[in-house]
């Protein structure tokens, strides 16, 4: 536009040029403007009051609360484990110059390795990955358990901010000491990344169970993103399709490692930090999120997930596993008072999809409304984030009933 406008400047008279100038100048300025309160105004909702926070763990805990950054606690941490990391996402990896030499690209951790999650409750939650890199004890790998059950999901289901005896996992694992709970869940994983991590994982597991967790959140804003993956389309568009993972960890741990070192290196951590992003700024990204989204409203990819409802469906049957769907809530839901809105985030769209499907659906949302009054209660100090252990042990508990004890 700044082209456009310095060519047929030559042809306005100077008196308009000036008034144009100023206009666009002060209109540009603004722009930015808003954008950077909106980025704070949003950083300010995910980061709560942490004087708040603090007075509310030590009320309940008698303990204080652990405002050292991710990087300062790496840094605490590396003093007494040498091996130490953090979760690697998706995203990270696409990024890295790594996945481009070696034409991979692995779906969970660095393998055996102490992982040092996120802290949204007060404390930082830790786990030690399994031989692939997800939040188990490895030692599933290797038992004669014959009840297996694979867990899909996001980062709800990977464990965020608690400690793994307190995890959806966790919980399903104390409940049924009979049975095998595989979690194969990681962080910023969409739809598109749990059909590829069970098409990957499940023939060394063979599940008698499936159960497969869509958080309405960010779900399908993951897969709008993931279809744009080469990759990851593949495990959409071909059954067969496979990258051998399973035999390729430690050649998934070298793109991991490389991740983790340039961070480190850099002296920042970006998997779930609360800072101001420079690169979001001057993309405008919360500005066209907020305004030119109200006109231009891109349409979620419905088409694909229905795609890989069926394709979920199809791979249970076909290896004699029961799969049920978890519908998980979002905070929004209840911070913006959209308990019973059918619309709100696709609920009515998704549950249809399952239902076209005859998929077995366990509706979160609607047990917590029969189960509980103030929904918030179930967030770390009732604000944004993933849910707090007497959230996941709620959910646990209702998706034992529902699937184990019937």
């Amino acid at each position: 536009l700044i082209c456009i406008y310095f060519f047929i400047s030559f042809y306005i008279p100077k008196e308009i040029n000036i008034i144009i100038s100023i206009s666009a100048f002060s209109i540009f300025i603004s722009v930015f403007i808003i954008e950077a309160y909106l980025q704070y105004d949003h950083l300010e909702f995910i980061k709560g009051d942490l004087n708040e926070k603090k007075n509310i763990y030590k009320s309940l805990t008698g303990k204080v609360y652990d405002e050292r950054s991710k990087f300062e606690y790496y840094q605490e941490l590396k003093k007494e484990n040498s091996k130490l990391s953090f979760p690697i996402t998706i995203q990270m990896v696409l990024e890295s110059e790594e996945y481009k030499k070696k034409n991979l690209l692995p779906l969970s951790g660095i393998s055996n390795i102490k992982t040092i999650h996120c802290n949204e409750n007060g404390y930082y939650s830790t786990y030690d990955s399994d031989r692939f890199g997800f939040n188990n004890d490895d030692s599933i790998w290797d038992s004669s358990v014959k009840k297996k059950v694979i867990l899909l999901g996001d980062s709800f289901v990977h464990g965020a901010c608690v400690f793994r005896k307190d995890s959806i996992s966790g919980f399903l694992k104390k409940f049924n000491d009979n049975f095998e709970f595989y979690n194969l869940s990681y962080s910023e994983h969409g739809p598109l990344e749990q059909l590829a991590v069970l098409q990957e994982y499940s023939k060394i597991i063979k599940p008698n169970y499936i159960i497969w967790f869509y958080f309405e959140g960010n779900d399908l804003g993951d897969l709008s993103g993931g279809l744009n993956n080469k990759v990851l389309r593949s495990y959409l568009e071909n059954e067969n399709f496979s990258q051998n993972l399973t035999e390729k960890t430690s050649l998934s741990d070298q793109i991991y490692k490389s991740i983790l070192n340039e961070q480190i290196k850099k002296r920042e951590i970006k998997f779930h930090t609360f800072i101001f992003n420079f690169e979001s700024f001057f993309k405008l990204s919360y500005f066209r999120k907020t305004f030119l989204n109200l006109f231009i409203k891109s349409e979620p990819p419905f088409r694909e997930f229905k795609k890989i409802a069926e394709k979920m469906s199809k791979f249970a049957k076909k290896n004699e596993s029961k799969l049920y769907v978890v519908y998980l809530p979002d905070y929004h839901r209840y911070h913006y008072k959209k308990d019973n809105d059918p619309k709100y985030l696709n609920y009515d769209k998704v549950l249809s999809t399952f239902k076209f499907f005859d998929l077995e659906v366990i509706d979160i949302k609607e047990e917590l409304s029969l189960k509980i009054e103030n929904k918030k209660e179930l967030f770390p100090f009732e604000k944004f984030g993933h849910y707090n252990e007497i959230g996941y042990k709620l959910i646990s508990t209702i998706i034992n009933e529902k699937i184990f004890e019937n």
